[in-house]
């Protein structure tokens, strides 16, 4: 019988740990992100922009506290922030999201979700992987005649990365994004209201910094 106990434990054990997810037997991380990509659609931080023929790039900064939850998944929580644009003129005509009306500052609450290929010898939270992201999005205006605006939004996207380690603490991360945040980006001028109109044009830089992006990250095991 002993013989027995002594399968059954050993079976136990070993299930258990190839069942084990995490890294060394870390699960929890933190994650450090820049997100980058070509000021085609809006403006960056110094109104540089391929319409006004000085191209430029948007940056956006993620910090993200994440949790293996099993071998091929990990939840995380994170915050997003940018600024674009400090504008003084209307270089545009006054129906174009892309006039300079004011400086934005843009905040958002992160909930993702990393899918890793797990037939790529994958474990998480190391190797290719796929992204799942929703965000509830804050955009204020910071000029003196737009100050007291404030425009909120959702957004949905996707990504494909990779994570690499490093000194079994540390790793980086390399990944590309879509993504689509909600809401109307149909200016109307002459029907709808001033605040209506900026709310919209904020949308529209939102939207335009979230569409697409590149991504470089470094992280740091926990426990």
């Amino acid at each position: 019988m002993k013989y027995l106990y002594t399968l059954m434990f050993l079976f136990s054990f070993c299930l258990a740990n190839a069942q084990a997810p995490g890294y060394l037997g870390k699960k929890t991380f933190i994650e450090y992100d820049l997100f980058y990509m070509l000021a085609v659609g809006g403006p960056t931080t110094n109104n540089k922009m391929y319409a006004y023929d000085n191209l430029g790039i948007s940056y956006r900064h993620n910090f993200t506290l994440n949790h293996v939850v099993s071998r091929s998944g990990v939840i995380g929580l994170g915050f997003d922030f940018f600024n674009t644009g400090i504008g003084v003129d209307y270089r545009d005509s006054e129906d174009n999201f892309q006039s300079k009306f004011s400086k934005l500052k843009v905040t958002a609450i992160c909930l993702h979700y990393d899918k890793y290929f797990m037939k790529r010898g994958s474990l998480a939270p190391f190797g290719f992987y796929h992204h799942f992201e929703g965000k509830y999005i804050t955009g204020s205006a910071q000029e003196d005649a737009f100050k007291d605006v404030v425009h909120k939004t959702f957004y949905t996207g996707y990504g494909i990365g990779i994570k690499k380690i490093f000194k079994e603490k540390f790793f980086v991360n390399f990944s590309g994004q879509v993504g689509w945040t909600w809401g109307d980006r149909s200016l109307d001028t002459f029907n709808d209201s001033f605040e209506k109109n900026v709310q919209t044009r904020i949308n529209k830089r939102i939207y335009s910094h979230y569409i697409f992006e590149n991504n470089i990250g470094i992280g740091i095991l926990l426990f």
